[in-house]
């Protein structure tokens, strides 16, 4: 029997936003040079941030998918 939609859309949801932290640290990383000129950040500190970002983003698409490997599993 599926699961219900509700919980399916959790799934999705889930695997869906470590796209918008990899965006996040991409952004960070590609602009560091332009921070750093408009004073906002050093290049430095934007580069360690956009890598943060990126390794989250890693990290919590890893839970996602394991959570939804796990789900198939039970069904």
């Amino acid at each position: 029997m599926p699961r219900p939609a509700n919980q399916q859309l959790n799934d999705l949801v889930g695997l869906i936003i470590p796209f918008g932290y990899a965006a996040m640290g991409y952004y960070l990383v590609s602009s560091a040079e332009v921070f750093e000129e408009q004073g906002i950040l050093s290049a430095t500190v934007a580069y360690v941030l956009g890598g943060l970002f990126f390794a989250y983003a890693l990290l919590k698409a890893y839970w996602a998918f394991s959570k939804w490997r796990r789900n198939q599993e039970e069904e």
